[in-house]
This record gives C-alpha cells, structure tokens and sequence, in this order.
C-alpha cells in the first residue's frame, strides 16, 4: 500500500507516526512538506526534520522534487492531508483521508459567528465530496463538521501520537517521591491556556494550609502578568515559573510530577502535552474542553476532568491531595492508556487495516476503540 501524508512541514508531534509507517513493510510511505520549517522555529531550538529524513519529499527545495511530490501524490492509494484535500486530488480511485482539528475554536455572537459559519461552510461543506474520510483530531471535531453537513458517515477518531516510552513504573514512581508535593503545568503563556487558573489554584490550596510546589514550565505573552499575581499573592516559596525548557527536559519533569494541570480552554484543539503526561503517569486534571480530554481521559478512572471553573479545579486537586492513592490509580491507568493504544504504532497498524476495508468497498468498519474508532 502506498501511503502519502501531505502537511506544511514535519514536526515533532507527527514524527512518531510517519516513522511507524515507514517502518511496515507492506507499505511504502512518503511525508510531503510543503514549507520550510519556520526560521523562529529553528531559533526556538526546533528541529529540522524535513532534511533528517528520507520519506520526506520537500516541494520547495526544486521544480524536480515538485514535480516528484505531484506524481506520488497521484500515485498514493490513500493520502491524508492536514489542509482541503481538494487541490491535490486527482486520482479518482484513491483513498482521501482529511485530518483537521475542531473548526469553531472560539466563542463568538452575532454577525461575526454568521460570517464564521460562512466562511466554515466555504471551506468545508462545499469541499466535501463522498471520497473523503475525516480523521477527527479532538472530540469536538465531528460536532462542528456536523453542523456543516460534511463528512457525515465518514469520520474516525483520531488525534496526534507524540512519542510514547515504555517506563519502569517502579523506578518511575521514585521519581515522584518528594517532601512537598509536586504539581506541573506546561504550555506557552497564553490567555487561552490560562495559566492564572493555575496560580488562582496555588493560592486557593496555600489558604487550605498544603504543602505542595506548582511548578511552571513555558514562556508568553502572559509571563509579567502570572508573575504579578504570583508577588501579589504571596505565593514566592511555593510557586515557580521555570521558563521554556527543551521537550527532554520538559518531560523529565513530568516523570517527577505527582499532578499535571491542562487547563486550556475550547482553543486547544488537540493537546498532545497531555499524552505526555499521561505516559509519565502523572494524575491528570484536565479542562473537558480541550480536544484530547474525552478521548484520552475517562472521569475517575485513568484521571479528572473539570469543568472549567477554578473553583471545580480547586475541588478536583483537592481531592488528589486528600486521597493520595488516587494519584497513583490515575497514573497507572493513564499510562496504560496511551501505551498500549492511544500512540503510533497502534494509530498506523489501525489506519493500514482502516484503509484497506475502505478500498475494498467494505461498510463495516465499526472494529475499534481509541484510534481509528467510527464515529458515524
């Protein structure tokens, strides 16, 4: 089978997945970057991983390479496309896989909702045809297709598979074993991600009389502002604000963590930093309207999901606190969920067996739960 993923560049969150189909043997996979990665990108300290790999066609570097792209894009069985498939479709037998997060990120009212919606249904319903299957990257994804009457009977869970490692849990819970306990959040400073939820948190539970470190990992346009209300608060000995750290390191602290904090609002597509913290069995809470949350995380289970208010945040971690076993309960489970299904190796094996049936004219595909799932 042959299998192209077109997408403006590679990144770190897709890399996993293109390298679990380059690795099957039955199928010969291409990655078509369409740009460069961003020079503020590679500034961060990002990869370039167009040039570090051999299943990546890069259109931009010649005409020749260009060209190489067109034909294997023609040539594919089934290519999945991060934009409006549309463009590139010619081959009429070929399997079109369109992968999109939710539409509607933002609340809006009145006119400009209608001329959201306008231009939703520009881009979406009048580009919809029955060839193309949506690959749903958030919970909320088929909701808003399904208010634009695209891809109806043609969408499957889905999401992004960051790299998942296989851990010692006995070595990892050492890892969590502090004086104080630990409490992360990670992410830009940004209003939508709302990291003030967080210090709203660390003064709510420093009142209660815990102990405990909120640890804060990222940079932003929100960075003064948090630290205001961190020497406003009071909070100096038991808030951080760490700054930006490499993913390594990033990940490091989860391992170290007891309690991970996502709280972003409806603005966060996917997520992947919770499949992260997820594999470093920390006991998640999380906003339910991030895309990845009810996909990923079952209530009382393999983690917390929260409403959304800092008083039902305040509720939840407190509750992590008192009963400490719970922290591990969720972790493991939340562990267990993400390696043994919500990552690459199991998405690609699923999406080779998905597209097959599909090519074959098969309707029932209703086989799976997590990636790939039928969504209706």
């Amino acid at each position: 089978m042959k299998i192209v993923f077109v997408s403006n560049f590679l990144n770190h969150h897709q890399l996993p997945l293109c390298k679990a189909f380059a690795g099957m043997t039955h199928v010969e996979f291409h990655f078509i970057a369409a740009e460069p990665v961003p020079e503020m990108r590679l500034k961060l300290g990002y990869r370039d991983m167009n040039s570090e790999f051999d299943f990546v066609i890069r259109t931009y570097d010649s005409e020749e390479e260009k060209q190489t792209a067109y034909r294997m894009i023609q040539e594919a069985d089934v290519m999945i496309c991060g934009e409006d498939p549309g463009k590139y479709v010619k081959n009429k037998k070929q399997l079109v896989f369109w992968f999109s997060e939710r539409i509607f990120k933002k609340e809006t009212k009145g006119w400009e909702r209608l001329i959201e919606y306008l231009r939703a249904v520009k881009n979406h319903t009048l580009k919809d045809n029955r060839r193309m299957q949506l690959l749903c990257a958030g919970a909320y994804v088929a909701q808003d297709f399904g208010m634009l009457h695209a891809c109806r009977g043609r969408m499957y869970r889905w999401g992004y598979f960051p790299e998942i490692e296989k851990k010692n849990l006995t070595a990892l819970w050492k890892c969590k074993e502090h004086r104080k306990l630990r409490i992360l959040w990670a992410g830009r400073l940004l209003d939508w991600k709302r990291p003030k939820q967080a210090i709203e948190l660390a003064g709510y539970l420093k009142a209660r009389g815990y102990e405990f470190e909120l640890l804060m990992i990222g940079e932003g346009e929100e960075r003064d502002s948090l630290e205001k209300a961190v020497r406003q608060s009071m909070l100096e000995a038991c808030v951080k604000l760490c700054g930006a750290k490499p993913y390594e390191e990033v990940r490091k602290y989860m391992d170290e963590a007891d309690i991970f904090l996502f709280t972003s609002n409806r603005q966060e597509g996917w997520g992947a930093v919770l499949n992260e913290a997820m594999n470093s069995g920390c006991a998640v809470i999380a906003d339910r309207n991030i895309g990845a949350v009810p996909f990923l995380l079952e209530h009382e289970k393999n983690g917390l999901i929260y409403d959304g208010s800092t008083e039902d945040l305040c509720r939840q971690t407190e509750t992590l606190i008192v009963h400490s076993e719970l922290r591990r309960t969720y972790g493991e489970e939340a562990y267990k969920t993400v390696v043994d299904t919500w990552n690459a190796e199991v998405a690609a094996e699923r999406f080779v067996l998905l597209s097959e049936k599909l090519l074959r004219g098969e309707k029932n595909v209703q086989d799976f739960r997590g990636p790939c799932e039928y969504i209706g």
